[in-house]
């Protein structure tokens, strides 16, 4: 699952299946539905641009700032054709392992060379170029419940004094509430998704939650 960069729409497909759904969070719009024609391993939104790995392939589309795909009108169906690039693995198997820093995305490719492309315009910035990676790269497959959709996102993390960001003491967590900077209540969780509450993925700054409780994920607007 991923969030597009405007917080309003979110990104969804079943493993395995074939097609990505687009649902807006904010209307009452149709969702915009993607069929890759592979069997869907992985996805993850990386700024702009939506990676969804699967059959030995790895195909990028570029998201508007409304968080539809860039270049399709209208209602129609999206389709392979509507991709800015794609890349195929030499071998079947190897999993696909990606990073980003700053406005740039780097795709892990064989031989510690990497697919380097701009995660605001998806622009190719260069390919097979040897890198030494420098902190933990991620695994596609394994990116569940956009819980890193902040850094994916490159969005400024919260590095701010204690006086302003939401308060989550131990008293908080036992009675289940989450509050804002000025301590008022905002969301009570209920008593089964607390086994599995991470209070550090609470974010002062942004109107949109995902996490992940019980069974499956859970997005909060506020």
């Amino acid at each position: 699952m991923g969030l597009s960069r405007s917080w309003t729409h979110i990104v969804t497909a079943r493993k395995p299946g074939n097609t990505v759904t687009v649902t807006d969070l904010l209307a009452q719009n149709p969702p915009q539905f993607i069929d890759t024609n592979m069997e869907i391993e992985g996805l993850v939104v990386t700024g702009n641009v939506l990676l969804v790995a699967g059959s030995g392939q790895l195909v990028a589309w570029l998201l508007t700032k409304d968080g539809l795909v860039d270049g399709v009108i209208g209602d129609r169906r999206v389709g392979r054709s509507d991709s800015i690039w794609s890349i195929s693995q030499p071998t079947q198997g190897i999993e696909w392992d990606f990073q980003v820093e700053g406005q740039v995305g780097f795709i892990v490719l064989p031989g510690n060379a990497s697919h380097v492309y701009d995660i605001k315009t998806g622009e190719v910035l260069s390919t097979k170029e040897p890198r030494v990676y420098r902190g933990v790269t991620c695994r596609l497959d394994s990116v569940h419940s956009c819980q890193g959709y902040l850094h994916f996102h490159n969005l400024r993390q919260c590095n701010i004094p204690p006086g302003d960001s939401w308060q989550t003491s131990e008293a908080t967590m036992r009675e289940g509430w989450v509050k804002d900077a000025e301590g008022k209540h905002r969301l009570w969780v209920p008593v089964e998704w607390r086994a599995n509450w991470n209070p550090a993925d609470w974010r002062h700054d942004v109107t949109m939650q995902v996490g992940r409780f019980g069974d499956g994920p859970v997005v909060i607007k506020f």
